[in-house]
């Protein structure tokens, strides 16, 4: 999944010095930040290929934008240029449906049919579920799906550890409620 040649050569057409301390930020960035952020994306995208395509891209802003980085909070600084990527892809592939469980179908194995037609209603009794969610909670939830702490969500948005605590709380309770209905 990991390809830091991306990251290598991009900064090498920037800066011929790949010991420059530009490029070992940008590197250990990318070491740290690769697979949140693609997790990120493929939750919100739900597709590998256009998964791929958005990672490659948010890294690319970061190569071209660190110079301008002025010490503002990291993690909040890559989850905007993620999610303002994420909303650029989505545009542009809007005329495409773009189901973000359309890829879980080979993670699982079925044992009889009737278990791969439970499964896929599952799927897409939690996408509407999640779908009918305020946005917020929608966004602390996913983050959660995607691996993210409760400090480096909290970093994201701009709240407290505990407040991201007490969203997600509300967030699963509104799911649990909303999946019960169905």
């Amino acid at each position: 999944m990991k390809n830091t040649d991306l990251v290598s050569d991009t900064i090498r057409m920037n800066d011929e010095q790949s010991d420059s301390p530009a490029y070992a930020e940008v590197a250990a960035l990318y070491e740290q930040f690769f697979d949140p952020i693609y997790r990120y994306c493929y939750l919100r995208l739900g597709n590998a290929t256009l998964t791929e395509e958005a990672v490659s891209e948010i890294f690319l802003k970061v190569v071209h934008k660190f110079r301008g980085y002025r010490g503002e909070n990291l993690s909040g600084w890559l989850y905007r240029i993620a999610r303002n990527q994420i909303i650029d892809s989505a545009r542009k592939h809007q005329r495409e449906h773009i189901d973000p469980f359309a890829d879980c179908e080979h993670v699982a194995s079925y044992d009889t049919p009737e278990a791969a037609v439970l499964s896929k209603e599952t799927l897409a009794a939690l996408r509407r579920a999640l779908d009918a969610l305020p946005k917020k909670q929608r966004e602390v939830i996913e983050l959660y799906m995607a691996g993210w702490t409760l400090e480096q969500t909290g970093t994201m948005l701009g709240k407290s550890p505990s407040a991201i605590k007490m969203l997600r709380h509300r967030a699963f309770t509104r799911l649990r409620s909303l999946l019960s209905d169905e």
